[in-house]
């Protein structure tokens, strides 16, 4: 007799069904959340990317009936005992909840549903979040698009090189503009746009002198720079930072005292990006040579250029996403955000980030009905996803010309990013790509596991009201499910080992006990 479920799952009903799907799904309300725009309203931002202009039909014979599709391999003759191995740990009272509620999914290559459990209860995602900005910018723009900054002039420049008023600084989103000192001091690893290079392309404009000043517009972004369901002290713990379509070294403003031993660097954040952002292009300017008689500032209304007197482009978008996926990377990710709706509506906004990421998901097959996309970075109370839909997502960006690039952004599991201390030295180490997220209340993890002959796993845990031993439990169960999907895939099994029993230790018994096991698998015993 299987053991009764000890997850908490929501208003859930059980149904084992091997060979086929297993399920224990929440019932939820379909309603789409306040704020969430209904399907119908997504045209409002446009068609999908590659989704064909309406067309008349051309005379002539009556086209060809299309081919059937090819029909669906059969499900592999592993999965009952597969199936049956994940409801057994799913259901294990070393997994029992305090207080956690757990959504699992898990999808096969042609995204077949292997196990649900409470999978479509909406839940908060963390950085799970960022998957849902990767799948936006990159269905929005493609891996190899670079954002483009400009500098302009409101008038032609004089045969002297004067500028009789302003040098305007124009973003269209860039997340990764930066200074060499902040890359130097503050985030080397970080891809960064070289505004040094803007300030190079300007002298060589010819401008020597601006009446002026320097002034930054961010205007591509007209929303409020603070997204809806942020905490306040996310933003002065640097967690989240101000959002604008202008930014420069991440938000932050610094200061670096390079002759202290050892050398000191401090960090603000700022809450008018546009102004920082001008404020160093006029610093390299002016060591570049150039006067400038007013200083630097912001706008808030969009410039009236006559002429561009220089342009960076940022490195590719694949290498922001991998960036932005590994490192979790909080401002890269809401910037994105915005800058897709900048491409899909011609307005970066909240809502329209919202909007274009619908619309991009549409295109791949992804629906989002019920769920709530308030930020790019997960870090938003406001949000809600649930992991059905992330391994849907996974499954559908796994099968789409983007592939390559999704899987390379993701994390290695026990090698990279966010992921590099989970599972090494395990049959599983390599094998798992994915994103995780972390909250004080949250935990959650999606990506995809990698067998052979193309085979593999989509898998999705998100845990919300997780603390204290509840938090233990989520991990190991993730990395649990995670071998059990690897060991499937390589034809493994578990034998149990008879250890003598060790004596009783005087702490206290850890929340989770992993039985000790040796894993027979075909390939180890063929010498592969």
């Amino acid at each position: 007799m299987r053991p009764a479920a000890t997850l908490q799952l929501v208003a859930g009903v059980a149904v084992l069904a091997l060979g086929a799907t297993l399920t224990v799904r929440g019932i939820t309300d379909s309603a789409a959340s306040p704020g969430v725009a209904p399907t119908e309203q997504l045209t409002a931002v446009g068609e999908a990317p590659g989704t064909p202009a309406a067309t008349s039909t051309p005379a002539g014979p009556p086209p060809t009936a299309s081919p059937e599709p090819a029909p669906e391999p059969p499900v592999p003759v592993s999965r009952p005992a597969l199936q049956t191995r994940l409801w057994e740990l799913l259901t294990s009272p070393s997994f029992a909840m305090t207080g956690a509620t757990v959504g699992v999914a898990v999808r096969d290559e042609h995204g077949r549903a292997v196990v649900d459990v409470a999978s479509d209860e909406p839940l908060l995602p963390a950085s799970t979040m960022k998957l849902v900005t990767a799948a936006s910018s990159l269905l929005t723009f493609g891996s190899g698009h670079r954002f483009e900054t400009i500098a302009g002039v409101t008038q032609p420049v004089t045969v002297n090189g004067a500028v009789v008023g302003d040098l305007v600084l124009v973003g269209s989103g860039d997340p990764v503009l930066g200074t060499p000192l902040y890359e130097q001091w503050i985030y080397p690893a970080r891809p960064r746009t070289e505004l040094e290079d803007l300030a190079d392309a300007v002298v060589a404009s010819g401008v020597r002198r601006i009446t002026g000043g320097v002034v930054g517009d961010g205007t591509a972004f007209v929303a409020g720079s603070v997204a809806r369901g942020w905490p306040e002290h996310y933003l002065w713990e640097l967690d989240a930072r101000h959002i604008s379509g202008l930014t420069v070294d991440g938000g932050l403003g610094y200061g670096v005292d390079e002759f202290a031993d050892p050398p000191q660097v401090t960090i603000e954040l700022t809450e008018e990006p546009a102004r920082l952002a001008a404020a160093a292009l006029a610093r390299m300017l002016v060591e570049r040579g150039i006067t400038i008689e007013r200083g630097s500032r912001a706008t808030s209304e969009a410039s009236d250029i006559v002429e561009v007197v220089g342009r960076v482009e940022s490195p590719p978008l694949a290498d922001i996403l991998q960036h932005m996926v590994e490192r979790s990377d909080n401002q890269v990710a809401d910037t994105l955000f915005q800058t897709a709706g900048v491409a899909r509506a011609g307005t970066g906004s909240w809502t329209m980030g919202e909007l274009a990421a619908r619309a991009a998901l549409a295109g791949v097959g992804v629906s989002a009905p019920g769920l709530v996309f308030a930020d790019g970075s997960g870090l938003s109370r406001d949000d809600r996803l649930t992991a059905a839909f992330l391994a849907d997502l996974d499954a559908a960006m796994g099968s789409s010309p983007h592939a390559a690039v999704w899987q390379e952004s993701l994390a290695a599991v026990g090698q990279e990013g966010t992921l590099r201390n989970r599972l090494r030295g395990t049959i599983a180490e390599g094998r798992f790509l994915g994103k995780t997220g972390t909250l004080d209340d949250v935990k959650a993890v999606a990506g995809v596991v990698l067998g052979p002959d193309a085979r593999r796993y989509h898998l999705a845990v998100i845990a919300n009201d997780a603390s204290g031993a509840d938090r233990t439990r989520v991990a190991v169960l993730m990395d649990e499910l995670v071998l059990a999907l690897v060991e499937d895939l390589d034809g493994c099994t578990r034998r149990p080992l008879e250890l003598p029993s060790p004596t009783p230790a005087p702490t206290a018994p850890a929340p989770v006990q992993v039985p000790p096991y040796r894993l027979d698998c075909p390939a180890a015993a063929d010498g592969g």
